[in-house]
């Protein structure tokens, strides 16, 4: 008996992933909707903006049949988990502008800076969203209490001008060898 032919239209399904590997760049995702697994790839991760993410994380995604099983060809929602920031873009990327890095979502206060450089320190306090800081600090993202440089222009991207210590932000925080940097600002929770 000859296997059938790999369906041509994406069916869209709502699963759990039951593992994903970074080294290997997939993993499976088990779906009521259907009753094998379903292969997820990194690069359907990355394309839809999100970085490795882990074990129990909810997907929404479309999916068709191939020879060989099921394949996630596009993610349209990720929650749960232990999400992962994308990997950086690589160099020499054909996409001409060079994109900024997301980061880990955090609420931080503004503990000082200076109007004259530019340049201020926020300190993290609070996650936003889903992920807890048990998770955060399992995975050694961003710890509470831990400190972000943050410049004037990333201030002036998310169009907020007036910028004084104490104001409470929801902002993207990444790692980098010269320590925490916030990437974007999301937008100011509460004034001071």
């Amino acid at each position: 008996m000859l296997p059938e032919p790999p369906a041509t239209n994406p069916m869209r399904v709502t699963g759990i992933v039951k593992w994903y590997s970074p080294e290997k760049g997939f993993g499976l995702v088990q779906s009521g909707d259907i009753e094998a697994d379903i292969l997820l790839q990194r690069a359907v991760l990355i394309e839809a903006g999100h970085g490795d993410i882990g074990a129990g994380a909810s997907v929404v995604c479309e999916i068709v049949r191939k020879s060989k099983g099921y394949q996630c060809t596009r993610i349209l929602s990720v929650s749960g988990g232990v999400p992962q920031p994308p990997p950086p873009a690589a160099k020499g990327s054909s996409r001409g502008k060079a994109e900024r890095p997301a980061g880990w979502r955090v609420r931080a206060w503004l503990k000082a800076y200076s109007h004259e450089r530019g340049r201020g320190t926020l300190t993290v306090f609070d996650t936003d969203g889903d992920l807890d800081f048990v998770h955060l600090i399992a995975i050694e993202a961003v710890k509470r209490g831990e400190e972000a440089h943050v410049s004037r222009e990333v201030f002036a991207e998310a169009g907020i001008a007036d910028i004084y210590p104490g104001q409470i932000y929801v902002c993207e925080i990444v790692r980098e060898p010269g320590g925490a940097k916030c990437t974007r600002v999301l937008g100011l929770e509460r004034r001071m």
